[in-house]
């Protein structure tokens, strides 16, 4: 039976390892450099030094466990941590790794990337909302003159358009999504 893994509280390295494999190096760089404190970028560094030394003797990762000074350390503490998750990869160890785990949601950054992915929803939305509208002001406008010939209204290339038609149209497009009590939606075509 495979050993437990013991679960280590680290908000930092809990971000690190859930998004090394979908994001760049660079923007998880910078997202850490923004949004952790100081303290917070050190500990975690130390935390995953001591998680290696634990699993692995044969590893060599001294020269990224020296102390930082000068007007970087935090981006070589950063670099730092990286490298070393990289050391980790090579030697296939994450596995071995503590889970690291965070206590406090809100010490957790949100990638940029992700933010973006919200705002093209909306905007996606919001141009298909522009759509339905002229849409629908091109057939209750445009294509329809404002002649009437009895319930029908002529068009400019002289079809007729049933007001029933249209309103049934309309209808039809207002019922296309419905909820269902188990809160999804489908789609009725």
């Amino acid at each position: 039976m495979a050993e437990a893994r013991p679960a280590v509280i680290s908000e930092v390295l809990f971000f690190i390892n859930n998004t090394i494999d979908q994001h760049a190096s660079s923007q998880i760089k910078s997202t850490i450099l923004d949004f952790y404190r100081d303290d917070e970028i050190m500990n975690a560094k130390q935390t995953l030094i001591r998680a290696i030394e634990d699993v692995s003797i044969a590893v060599s990762i001294q020269q990224f466990t020296k102390k930082r000074i000068g007007d970087n350390k935090l981006r070589a503490n950063i670099d730092d941590i990286l490298n070393l998750y990289e050391i980790v990869d090579e030697y296939g160890l994450r596995d071995s790794l503590p889970i690291f785990c965070a206590a406090d949601r809100a010490r957790l950054p949100m990638l940029n990337d992700e933010m973006n992915d919200i705002a093209v929803i909306r905007l996606e939305i919001s141009q298909l909302r522009q759509q339905v509208d002229v849409l629908t002001q091109q057939l209750l406008c445009e294509n329809i003159s404002y002649r009437k010939d009895g319930n029908d209204f002529v068009t400019e290339d002289k079809r007729a358009v049933s007001v029933h038609e249209l309103s049934r149209g309309l209808r039809s497009l207002q019922k296309t999504f419905t909820c269902q009590t188990s809160r999804t939606c489908r789609l009725h075509l």
